[in-house]
């Protein structure tokens, strides 16, 4: 489920974003794993209202979606260290 989520994120970085750069990072702390990915696109004018998919995927894995639109987007998603990820 978590390869989905990174999945989704790079694919609509690639149609929407117009980035030329993307980083992403994957790191676990205190039995939460956190995927962070930011690119230098051109933002989301609503970041509330978009990546609908994303979040109720990660909903379903009782994780949580942050998103910062600025110089770019960063995406967070924090999902509870489990075995059905």
């Amino acid at each position: 489920m978590l390869a989905m989520l990174l999945r989704e994120a790079v694919n609509n970085i690639i149609k929407h974003a117009h980035a030329t750069k993307v980083t992403g990072t994957l790191k676990e702390a205190q039995h939460i794993i956190t995927l962070i990915i930011s690119d230098n696109g051109k933002g989301i004018s609503k970041p509330e209202a978009t990546l609908h998919s994303i979040r109720e995927r990660a909903a379903l894995l009782d994780g949580e979606v942050t998103i910062k639109s600025e110089q770019g987007v960063t995406l967070m998603i924090r999902i509870p260290r489990g075995d059905n990820l």
